[in-house]
Formats: structure tokens, C-alpha cells, sequence
């Protein structure tokens, strides 16, 4: 009997673990930001581009929301290093949700409100994602979600 190979084989690593396809998303995401912000060398004075970050750093979902965090630190790191984004250096402000609902929408809240970032790369656990997407839809901000992937965000992001 003749076995008809996978069709990504070759292409796609088809036993890659969660952790490593949730790194590879991160950076995907980050890298096509960073594509869509580039620009020539930052100039001196300009105030910086600051990205939001909402991932559970501590609790159950911890080792997702370390991963998000160190992904995005070394795209920014990157990133400045080559003269910035849209000639503007990037910050990073980070916020824990502990993979808990009501702290993702505090902290999407106080992200948007108080420290009044550019952009938000947020959520890994899909109920958080729910609880706090409205937060950014009201306020007309961007927001990537590299992991959260329940069917109820999909359909939101339609």
C-alpha cells in the first residue's frame, strides 16, 4: 500500500511542541510589525513607539506568557538596535493578566487609558482574550493575539 505523504511535509515542522509553535507565532507577529513599522535610522528626540504587552507571567499559564514577553523584548531590542521603527525607538510596558479574566481587563484597560500605548500585543488564554478585546474595539486600538485561539475570537476578529 502506497502512503500518500502529509501535505505541509517538508514545508512545516509537523511535531513541533506548543511552546516552539507559540514562539514561532510570537515572532511571526512581531517580525510583520516590525515590517509594517519600518523606516529609516530613528532620529534623535522622537518620543517612542510604546507597545503593550498582556501575557500571564505568573500562574498555570505561565510558561505562554514568559515566551510572549521574551519574544517581544528581543524583536524591540532588535529593532532599536537598527535605528527604531518609523525613526522612532521602541518601549515595551508589560502587564501579568495571570490568566484571569477580570486582570486582563484591568490591565487592557490601564494599558490603554493610563499608559496610552501605540499598540497591544496581548492574551493567551482565550477567555481572557474575550473578557478585555471590547477594551481595544471601543477604543479604536490595535491589537495582535498571537496565541489565544478559541473560535470566539476568530469569529470576532472577522
Amino acid at each position: 500500500m502506497h502512503r500518500m505523504p502529509h501535505p505541509l511535509a517538508g514545508r512545516v515542522d509537523l511535531h513541533a511542541t506548543p511552546r516552539r509553535r507559540l514562539r514561532r507565532a510570537l515572532a511571526c507577529g512581531v517580525a510583520l510589525s516590525a515590517a509594517f513599522l519600518a523606516s529609516p535610522p530613528a532620529l534623535a528626540g522622537q518620543p517612542a513607539l510604546r507597545i503593550g504587552i498582556i501575557a500571564p507571567l505568573t500562574g498555570a499559564s505561565a510558561d505562554f506568557g514568559i515566551s510572549v514577553q521574551q519574544g517581544a523584548q528581543l524583536a524591540v531590542d532588535e529593532i532599536n538596535a537598527a535605528g527604531g521603527a518609523m525613526g522612532r525607538p521602541l518601549e515595551l510596558v508589560v502587564k501579568d493578566d495571570r490568566g484571569d479574566p477580570a486582570t486582563g481587563r484591568a490591565a487592557a484597560s490601564e494599558l490603554v487609558t493610563e499608559s496610552h500605548v501605540d499598540a497591544t500585543i496581548g492574551f493567551c488564554n482565550t477567555g481572557v482574550a474575550l473578557k478585555a478585546i471590547d477594551v481595544f474595539e471601543s477604543h479604536r486600538q490595535l491589537l495582535i493575539v498571537p496565541c489565544a485561539q478559541g473560535t470566539a475570537i476568530a469569529r470576532r476578529a472577522r
